[in-house]
């Protein structure tokens, strides 16, 4: 489970044992995405309950948020054009 603040007050952490990234993946034709501010005013999937879930709902006004079980969903909605 990644760390927030919003989470820490739910769950006690363990000091980090691993540090991970997170990616925004978008088709070619849709420009470049330097910073989570270039996101708003989009329409955007993240997976449900994950901390981009909760980052994008604190950060990203105006951007539309489909939630999706699983990432592959996501992906697959990219894909196709719906996000």
């Amino acid at each position: 489970m990644y760390y927030s603040e919003g989470r820490d007050s739910l769950v006690d952490f363990s000091n980090p044992h691993i540090v991970l990234h997170g990616s925004i993946f978008s088709k070619k034709l849709a420009g470049k995405f330097s910073s989570l501010n270039d996101l708003r005013e989009s329409r955007i999937a993240v997976q449900k309950g994950d901390v981009m879930d909760e980052i994008a709902s604190n950060e990203l006004v105006g951007s539309e948020i489909v939630r999706v079980e699983y990432p592959e969903i996501a992906l697959r909605m990219l894909n196709e054009g719906q996000v």
